[in-house]
């Protein structure tokens, strides 16, 4: 099944990245995961990330938003950086 990004949300937690990446199939049914990379670096977390739903042939474009607190902060660099990576 196809599947087309919708967002996906960064947060550190205990020192670590936390990744949330919610996906829509083509009934537009969601799907949420969470990813845990083993790294306290966001453009780096965050490229695994991409490469990893890359490999599953997840498709953007989506958006990347940094979570603090009970606020999303766009992130415009991770965002460009992040697609970059999904796409090749």
């Amino acid at each position: 099944m196809d599947w087309r990004l919708d967002q996906v949300i960064f947060q550190r937690e205990a020192g670590r990245v936390v990744v949330q990446v919610d996906l829509f199939d083509t009934l537009g049914r969601l799907r949420r995961e969470v990813f845990h990379p083993a790294t306290s670096d966001p453009a780096l977390a965050l490229e695994r990330v991409a490469q990893a739903l890359a490999q599953r042939g997840v498709r953007g474009p989506g958006r990347v938003r940094q979570r603090k607190g009970s606020v999303l902060l766009p992130s415009p660099e991770l965002q460009r950086s992040f697609l970059q990576h999904l796409e090749s």
